[in-house]
């Protein structure tokens, strides 16, 4: 039995993803360093910054460290979003509200809280969610499990018994390796491509909705 659900942030309930995608690009170009809004897409969308620093500073040897480049890329980002709230995924609110009325629900982010909190201000989201994990609370960040794993503890359900709604590959390993049930929105062609066991997936949020509504 479902007793609880976990959403993800960027690209599931907001439509977020192209913005930090030309952020990033936009930035590396600092460094001489070049991709086209796809490949960037494919290979770092979801990961988390210190992840994609840190291959990066490898690939491409700059002259300083994976820390350092975090930062400077961390700060850029700051400067460039300057307390923008990101458009809502077309019936991101109708799904949570339905889904508050049935479920516990929290919101399980690799994003950090400064980076969320325009979007939750201007939507109410924050009374909306039981509880809102980010990027600040553990240790690991996506993919590893461990804010699926502190979601399930404050909530105090079993993994098992909750869901989490994912778009990307790096968000769906954290859910499955947590041991939740996971359902996908999948955020390019690519990520259905991978090896990938979801309990379902959906092209969007009103799909999931009605699913959820004759799944009670």
């Amino acid at each position: 039995m479902i007793r609880a659900i976990c959403f993800d942030f960027d690209g599931t309930l907001v439509d977020s993803e192209v913005i930090h995608t030309n952020i990033w690009l936009e930035f590396l170009k600092h460094f001489n360093i070049k991709y086209t809004e796809e490949e960037f897409t494919d290979l770092y969308t979801g990961l988390p910054t210190p992840f994609v620093s840190e291959k990066l500073v490898d690939q491409y040897k700059l002259p300083m460290s994976p820390q350092e480049f975090t930062h400077e890329k961390v700060s850029f980002a700051r400067k460039k979003l300057n307390q923008r709230a990101f458009p809502l995924q077309p019936h991101a609110n109708e799904l949570l509200q339905f889904a508050k009325q049935h479920y516990q629900i929290s919101l399980v982010t690799g994003s950090g809280l400064n980076v969320i909190s325009p979007t939750l201000k201007q939507n109410n989201w924050f009374e909306l969610f039981e509880y809102i994990i980010t990027a600040d609370d553990v240790t690991n960040n996506k993919p590893y499990p461990d804010s699926y794993m502190l979601a399930c503890k404050k909530m105090n359900v079993l993994p098992n018994e909750s869901l989490a709604i994912e778009d990307s590959f790096t968000g769906y390993t954290a859910a499955k390796n947590a041991g939740l049930k996971t359902i996908l929105l999948p955020n390019t062609p690519s990520v259905t491509q991978k090896k990938i066991t979801p309990l379902k997936m959906f092209n969007n949020l009103k799909e999931l909705e009605e699913w959820l509504k004759n799944n009670l």
